[in-house]
């Protein structure tokens, strides 16, 4: 991966952190710092002040660990204009 092979010729010091932040939002909202023995890349926990739950498309139910979900933000980055616009979320 493009991370493990940046942090081979990255300062010991230093650290890779995948932030994450979709569009609707004005900065990212979860992150990690990477592990060199890490297989994957995950997005992370959230950051304080905001919540994320992967969401069901079919069934709107929070789906569990490893299953595939919509990921839903809610926190203070949220852009306002999405606020009770379902068409647009």
């Amino acid at each position: 991966s493009l991370a493990r092979d940046f942090s081979a010729v990255l300062h010991p010091a230093c650290s890779i952190v995948n932030g994450y932040g979709p569009s609707e939002c004005t900065i990212f909202v979860t992150a990690r710092v990477y592990q060199r023995t890490d297989v994957t890349f995950p997005l992370g926990a959230p950051l304080p002040g905001y919540d994320i739950a992967l969401i069901d498309a079919e069934s709107g139910k929070e789906v569990s660990c490893g299953e595939i979900g919509t990921l839903h933000v809610a926190g203070n980055a949220l852009m306002t204009e999405y606020l009770r616009a379902p068409l647009f979320t």
